[in-house]
This record gives structure tokens, sequence and C-alpha cells, in this order.
């Protein structure tokens, strides 16, 4: 065998094993691999409750807030001007409460108790050589009847409307002076003749409960109150209208 005889078999042995190898090779194709299943969430989740509010509560608590009025001359005869109790200012009164509120329909409810009602002014002035200065306040026993909705869950939202009507207990007026000859003087004025023995206001809230038991819940409610009547009789030279902003904080017990 001649040299080109062997380097052709040569060149015939090494394509047959190229070949074989390219084959083989070719041959470990990986099919595509299914994704494995996600796992499956096993996590236990408690259902949500709905916290309803009790049919019928009782609650109890004290307010304390600002009190001004509406003053204006009255017509007629007995009309005099307003003069220096025009420049009468507000003052801070506070306030006791119990009631009952029970559903009307889902959440609206009717809502009415007693109270302890109290508004007023005050007036001061400074001169050179006196001062006189007063505060007035006009106290009623009261009957607050509202209308309220109140929402579910232990933070609730509390708003509603409605009328107080008023029986009148006692004006007061406590007064300071100190004379032209630097002498202080003090006095007490106090009296149930002049006024109107039964006036009505106008009641509108908006504020919040929050249940922190069972049937137990604190609420923060802010209150306006406006005198819709004359506190003073039909011969005063004015017409008076108490009006009050105040804020109410208290308890709610759920009974059923």
């Amino acid at each position: 065998m001649d040299l080109l005889n062997i380097f052709r078999a040569l060149l015939v042995l090494i394509f047959t094993a190229f070949a074989s190898q390219a084959q083989i090779e070719s041959g470990k194709v990986t099919p595509p691999q299914k994704p494995a299943p996600a796992a499956k969430d096993t996590t236990v989740r408690k259902p949500k409750i709905r916290v309803e509010n009790p049919a019928t509560s009782l609650y109890f608590g004290a307010g304390f807030g600002m009190t001004t009025r509406s003053l204006t001359e009255n017509t007629g005869l007995f009309a005099e001007p307003l003069g220096e109790r025009a420049e009468e200012t507000p003052i801070f009164t506070n306030s006791y409460f119990i009631g009952m509120r029970t559903r009307l329909h889902r959440q609206l409810y009717i809502d009415f108790g007693i109270s302890s009602a109290k508004n007023g002014e005050a007036y001061s002035y400074t001169q050179a050589d006196s001062a006189y200065a007063y505060v007035s306040t006009y106290r009623h026993f009261a009957v607050p009847i509202r209308l309220q909705y109140v929402s579910d869950g232990n933070f609730k939202l509390i708003a509603g409307v409605g009328i107080q009507p008023q029986m009148f207990l006692k004006y007061k007026q406590e007064q300071e002076w100190t004379n032209t000859k630097g002498v202080d003087g003090s006095a007490t004025v106090s009296s149930r003749d002049g006024y109107t023995q039964f006036t009505i206001a106008a009641l509108a809230n908006v504020g919040f409960q929050w249940q922190f038991g069972n049937n137990t819940s604190l609420f923060f409610l802010p209150q306006a109150a406006w005198q819709l009547n004359n506190s003073l009789s039909e011969q005063s030279p004015y017409v008076h209208k108490g009006i009050v902003y105040a804020v109410q904080v208290g308890l709610v017990f759920g009974i059923k």
C-alpha cells in the first residue's frame, strides 16, 4: 500500500469518527420540562366578624364647651338699645347627662335623655380709676331628643340632629367692681323672675365611638345647640337666645 492510499484510509476513519460523535451529541436534546405545580396556600384565615351595635344602649357623661348668645332689641313698646351689652363675650361652661339609645332601623337610632344645660355671657371694662365685670349664666333642666346614625364596627361614626326642650331653673350673675376710690366689691344676683320658663334648642352633632369591650364603648361627640326662642319675658327690652358649642365625652353600655 503506498502512502496515498494510507492517507485516504486515515481520512475515511477520521470522517467516520467525527460523524458518529456528532450524531451522539445531537441525540442529547433534553425535552422541555413542565414547571413544578405551585404550593398550595394552607394558611387558615379567620372569617371577618362584623361587630354590630346593640339594639339598646345606656350612656352617661359630661360636656365642656363655649357658650355665647344672640342678643337683639325687642320690638314694640319695651325695646331699648343694647348699649354696653353689645360688648358681651362668650364664657365656658360644663354639663352632665344620662340617656338611652334604641334602634329604629338598621343603623338609625332614637336617642333621648336628661341633661343639665347652661349658657351665658360675660362683660368687663377697665378705666383709669375704676373697673366693672360680670358673668351671667342661665341654667336649665333639658331633655335632648336626637335621631342618630351609628355605624357598625369597633370604631363607629356618630352623626345626628334633634331638639332639646329646656325648663328654666335659675339666672345668676356674678359681679365684681373697683370704684373711683379704689375699693373693691362683689355681688351675686340670682332670680327666676322675668325669664321664659320653657325654651327649646336645635341640636346637631358628629363624632366617634370606640368599642373596647363586648358591650362597652367610649364616645367623643362635638355638639352644637341653638336656642330657638327668647330666654326673656315678652316685656324684656331684649331678645336673648343661648348658643352652645361643646364636646361631650362618656361611656356607652349595650344592654341588648
